[in-house]
This record gives C-alpha cells, sequence and structure tokens, in this order.
C-alpha cells in the first residue's frame, strides 16, 4: 500500500513539473529587422588562405568557367533572399511555430532544436529522385525514408528551415559557394541555399593529407528580431 502511494506522489509531481514548465512558456512574435552580410572565406588543403589576391583569383576562374554555360555565380548574391522573405512568425510553443506570408497564408512548423540550431520542419512530406547530399553543408532536411527506385533511389522528406537563435534573434543563414571538387576526376560546383557551411569539411580539407579541394564562401543571415509587447 506504501508503494501505491509513493508510486502515485511521484507520478502527480511529475505531472506538477510539466505543468510549471508549459506555464513558463511565453508565445513571442518575430520580424524581419536587417541583413548581417557574411565575410568571404577559402579553404584549400592547409587551411584557411588569407591572402585576397589569391581569393580573387579563385573566384575569377571559378566565374571564367561558368561563363562559356552562360552562368555567372556570385558570392555577392545573399541580399537577393532578404528582399524575398515575405513572413513574419511566432513561436506559439517549445515544439510549434506559425508563419504568416504577406499575403496572409499561415503555415505551421514543428520544432526541432539540433546542433546547436533550431529547426522548423513542415507536418509533410515530399519525395525526390535527386536529394542533393553534398558534404559542405551543414543540414539536412528531416528525411522520412529513402526507398530503391528503377536503379536508383527516392528520397521522402519534410521540408524543414534552419536557423540559430542568437541573443533573442532567430537568424536565418544564406549560404553561397564556389568549390572545386576532387575525387579522382575533377567538378565544380556552385550553390545558394539556405543553410551554413559544415566546418567538418572544412577541418577535413585543411588536414596536410586532406582531399585537393578548393573552397570559396560566404554566410550571411536573415536577422528576425522579437516584437516588442
Amino acid at each position: 500500500m506504501k508503494t501505491a502511494n509513493l508510486k502515485l506522489l511521484l507520478f502527480i509531481g511529475f505531472l506538477a513539473f510539466n505543468s510549471c514548465e508549459q506555464d513558463d512558456f511565453t508565445p513571442a512574435k518575430y520580424s524581419k529587422s536587417r541583413f548581417d552580410d557574411g565575410a568571404v572565406h577559402l579553404y584549400a588543403r592547409g587551411g584557411e588562405i588569407n591572402d585576397l589576391a589569391k581569393v580573387n583569383h579563385f573566384i575569377e576562374n571559378f566565374e571564367n568557367a561558368f561563363a562559356a554555360f552562360n552562368l555567372v555565380p556570385s558570392l555577392d548574391s545573399n541580399f537577393v533572399e532578404y528582399d524575398s522573405v515575405d513572413f513574419d512568425f511566432e513561436i506559439v510553443s517549445s515544439s510549434k511555430a506559425r508563419f504568416t506570408l504577406s499575403n496572409g497564408d499561415v503555415k505551421e512548423y514543428g520544432i526541432v532544436r539540433k546542433n546547436g540550431a533550431i529547426l522548423f520542419v513542415k507536418d509533410s512530406v515530399e519525395q525526390t529522385p535527386i536529394f542533393s547530399d553534398y558534404e559542405w553543408i551543414k543540414f539536412q532536411p528531416i528525411i522520412v525514408k529513402i526507398e530503391p527506385f528503377f536503379g536508383g533511389q527516392v528520397t521522402y522528406f519534410k521540408p524543414t528551415i534552419f536557423a540559430y537563435e542568437v541573443n533573442g534573434e532567430i537568424q536565418f543563414p544564406i549560404l553561397s559557394l564556389m568549390v572545386s571538387y576532387n575525387r579522382g576526376m575533377g567538378y565544380l560546383f556552385q550553390l545558394r541555399e539556405q543553410n551554413s557551411i559544415c566546418d567538418e569539411y572544412l577541418s577535413k580539407i585543411s588536414q596536410p593529407n586532406g582531399p585537393t579541394d578548393t573552397i570559396v564562401f560566404r554566410e550571411s543571415r536573415i536577422v528576425f528580431s522579437k516584437e516588442k509587447l
């Protein structure tokens, strides 16, 4: 009988603790406040290269290589993402956020905190036969499953927005990069997306016996500040 009473008291205490945790949460609304333009960094075997002439030389050679295809890669275009952002959002609980678009549409996202970041995860599943699992980007969307399909595979995932919480602000990273990627053959990639650079990749290619990759990148932030009540 005493054991049963003790279990009951512990259960009541557990419910009270969780109730207090939920009561302590205060919803917060955020709106776009500024754009923080990141610095340009160049990494290769041996580590970061700070010689501006070498940085510019790599960028110029890269741009010339893409000019033949009428493509213009750029590290200076992150601000266009800032201009295109058309939403405010509210963190309504520790596990849910509500995004309101300028046209009045409302979209709900779950919240997952992972690797020092906040992941806003949409409660829907999309699929693609071409899933870009680049090792130089830090975050991947929440993957639900991977299935074989006609000699390849189909990846099912939940659309995910990546962000950081810094001093009460929510910061969305925008990454632009140019990379010369060598794995037996040489490849050139250029990319701009809502993501961060992968520190593990930078560390790997910086090693004296690491891959002979060269990457130049700029990571900027779209900053949302908490609205005053």
